[in-house]
């Protein structure tokens, strides 16, 4: 008797445990990819607005671009390197805009940071925790800069877009 309740208590136990470890594993993988763009939704937008940048400042290595909106709520770049807004196209415009207010659903995900690496284009986030990368020659091994020492996790999408984030 006494054995068989050791027996149903150790199992309840384990229970539980395995329980809280599998709920805690699904929370911290939400919680992981919580700053992750969509991509799904807004594949046009940025596949539009890459090809732009791509075309624009083609053999370009370790530039980078201010994103923020103007008194109109429409979405500008801002070139730091050479102190100037960039005039854009107005499908550009549109999609930069669309990628800004919708496409980051976390409200910690505020995209401000185009940056040009090589042929790889990253649609950055304020908290440089996260980038939406487009990098067709290789899996991305950073968020930010080539220089960091950040380890990262990498989700591959499609056709040379992947979700980089911080581990």
């Amino acid at each position: 008797m006494k054995k068989n309740i050791i027996w149903i208590l150790t199992t309840l136990i384990i229970g539980v445990i395995a329980i809280i470890g599998i709920e805690l594993m699904i929370v911290d993988y939400n919680h992981f990819w919580k700053y992750s763009a969509d991509y799904g939704n807004f594949a046009n937008d940025f596949d539009l607005v890459k090809n732009y940048i791509t075309e624009a400042f083609p053999d370009k290595s370790d530039k980078w671009l201010s994103v923020s909106n103007d008194a109109n709520g429409e979405v500008t770049l801002f070139d730091p390197e050479t102190k100037s807004y960039l005039i854009l196209p107005s499908d550009v415009v549109s999609s930069l805009t669309s990628i800004r207010n919708n496409a980051f659903p976390d409200k910690d995900s505020i995209f401000d940071t185009i940056r040009i690496h090589n042929n790889r284009i990253s649609f950055c986030i304020s908290n440089g925790e996260y980038a939406l990368v487009y990098s067709p020659n290789q899996k991305p091994s950073w968020v930010n800069s080539p220089s960091e020492n950040s380890k990262v996790k990498v989700k591959s999408i499609q056709g040379g877009w992947y979700h980089v984030t911080k581990n």
